[in-house]
This record gives structure tokens, C-alpha cells and sequence, in this order.
């Protein structure tokens, strides 16, 4: 999981700092916290997986560069494989020499690691960054059984409500890449919009469908993207910007950064100052400053485009109901 890379990262950093260096056993390509983009991929019409793999791996080198470039091992070719990471000191630590980079351990004999090169060191203390398991004691066996609660799964529309369970919500039940704030506060939103009779409830049709749709992707990875957590959220609250709506905005809503400013632009709790707030937004986290795409921009663009003009599909036929 992503956190856990985030917290080894930086107890290594502050290791190396301190002068200690220390190894790390996986090579990821480490992302800068300001590169999760708003582009909502509609790809179904060409391989998805893929086709994100390549574009986020294209992103993230360009940001930081690739591990191999700073003296690291060259990480898997695919991202998704490689994993990522975020922290701004690790890479730039590695060229200094100040933090080795070791294959994954083979064995370990009291304080003597050998590696799977069959290199051999001895060291203080090892920090493993292995996880967590989702934990929520104080449900009761009755609400646990309802979510089919596990140590990665809880049954949720949207990580969020169950047609069994009125009057309840979970907020923040999910494995993402990316910060958390900005879903939950489209989350947090949701849930008082909802509650307060701001807009209406999701139906129990509706709910039961996201719910199945859940259940079928169980033993698979579950790990999802910020940009798309937050997006599925927003328009569940009703606060998703239109393109068409802010046109001299649409550069910096699709590649721009994912900002709460542009989550106030419309729908409930609109504010007045969103636009000029998130303008500001875009240029100070983003660098964008101007409305013209880049060639790469216009790239991905047209391929949403290709796929919107396709026959329709059971995705968009959903977004459109």
C-alpha cells in the first residue's frame, strides 16, 4: 500500500540524514505529491490498464525522473508492477550515496542480512513497511456480517452507504494512490448532503448495483487512484465541475491538480471565489497558466474523445442514469 511506502521512505530519509544509511529492498518510482491529475479517462475502448500505466509512468519520470538516473536499480517497466512511492529527498539521497538501494533479502541471521545477489551485511535494525489489516472492532457481528467485513474488504456503494444499514456511513474505507483529503472531503460531503436532504439519497437500486459491482472485483487488487475516488465522489455529492461550464478553466480541471477550490465551482456550497481560487490553485501547484494544451495534453484528450464517440457502454450508460 502506498502509505506504508511513504512512512519506509521517510524513516530511511531521516536515517540517511542522521548519517546512517540504510537500505531500501524495492526500487519505486517515487512521485511528486503535486502529479495526480483530473483527467477522467473514459477508455473504453482501448486497454485501460495500460493505457493508465503508460500515461502515469510518462507523468511521474517526467516529474522525477527514473530511479536509474540517480544511480538506483531501473525499476520494472511497468508502474504498476514497479509501485510508487512519494518523497521528494529519497532519490536525490541515493545519488549522494547517502542511501543504498539493495535487491530483496534472502535470509536473515541475527543481525547478518544476505540478499538475494548473495551479498551479505550486518545491520542495527530492519523496518519493515508490511501493511495493515482493515480492523473495525467496535462493529457489531451483525453490521460486520452485513459489509462481509475482511482485512481488505467492507461491501459499501462508493465506500460509503448500505441499503441494510440506514442512519450509517464509513468514510475513508479505501486503498488509493494519492492523498486522501480531497475524497474525504467530497465523501464527508456526500454523507451531510444526503443526510441533510441537500440531495436525494441513492436509491436501493441503485446502491445494491455499485455494491455487486464491488463484490465481483474481491480477490483482486483493490487499490484505486485519488483522481478517480475523488471524481466518483464529487458527482455522488453533485459538486463535479462541467467542462462546459468553465471554459477558460478546462486546461487546469483536466491536467491541473486536484485542488478542493474545484470541487466549489458548483452544487451545493458553491463559492463565488472557487474559480479564481482554484485559477490560483493551478498555476501554484500545477504550473499551468494558460488554457492551451500541450501536445501530450491533446494526446490523452483525443483519446477520450475516441471513446466518448464510441457505441455506448455499460460505463457510460451508468455515469449517464
Amino acid at each position: 500500500m502506498l502509505a506504508q511506502a511513504i512512512v519506509t521512505l521517510a524513516v530511511v530519509v531521516s536515517l540517511a540524514v542522521g548519517a546512517a544509511a540504510q537500505p531500501d529492498f524495492r526500487e519505486h518510482l517515487v512521485l511528486d505529491p503535486a502529479l495526480f491529475l483530473e483527467l477522467d479517462l473514459a477508455l473504453e475502448g482501448v486497454d485501460f490498464a495500460r493505457e493508465v500505466d503508460r500515461q502515469l509512468k510518462e507523468n511521474v519520470v517526467e516529474a522525477g525522473g527514473s530511479p536509474e538516473q540517480y544511480g538506483a536499480p531501473a525499476p520494472d517497466p511497468s508502474l504498476f508492477a514497479a509501485g510508487i512511492t512519494l518523497n521528494q529527498q529519497y532519490l536525490p539521497l541515493v545519488a549522494e550515496g547517502r542511501i543504498t538501494v539493495c535487491p530483496w533479502m534472502k535470509s536473515i541471521a541475527g543481525a547478518t542480512v544476505t540478499f538475494a545477489d548473495g551479498r551479505a551485511e550486518e545491520f542495527d535494525g530492519i523496518v519493515l513497511g508490511t501493511g495493515f489489516d482493515l480492523c473495525l472492532p467496535f462493529l457489531s457481528d451483525n453490521i460486520r456480517d452485513v459489509v462481509d467485513l475482511d482485512a481488505v474488504h467492507l461491501d459499501a456503494d462508493r465506500y460509503t452507504f448500505h441499503p441494510d444499514l440506514p442512519g450509517l456511513a464509513f468514510m475513508g474505507m479505501w486503498d488509493q494512490s494519492g492523498g486522501y483529503f480531497v475524497p474525504l472531503e467530497l465523501q464527508a460531503r456526500w454523507i451531510a448532503y444526503t443526510w441533510g436532504g441537500t440531495i436525494a439519497a441513492t436509491t436501493e437500486t441503485d446502491q445494491r448495483l455499485s455494491i455487486n459491482a464491488y463484490r465481483s472485483q474481491r480477490g483482486t487488487s483493490q487499490k484505486t487512484r485519488m483522481n478517480l475516488v475523488a471524481l466518483t465522489l464529487a458527482r455522488a455529492a453533485g459538486v463535479e465541475p462541467q467542462l462546459d461550464n468553465w471554459p477558460h478553466l478546462r486546461r487546469a480541471l483536466l491536467f491541473g491538480p486536484l485542488a478542493p477550490s474545484c470541487f466549489r465551482l458548483e452544487g451545493p456550497d458553491a463559492l463565488p471565489d472557487a474559480p479564481v481560487r482554484f485559477e490560483r490553485d493551478a498555476a501554484a501547484f500545477g504550473a499551468i497558466t494558460s488554457n492551451e494544451l500541450t501536445e501530450r495534453e491533446r494526446n490523452y484528450w483525443s483519446l477520450v474523445e475516441t471513446a466518448s464517440s464510441g457505441p455506448p457502454t455499460q460505463h457510460r450508460a451508468a455515469r449517464k442514469g
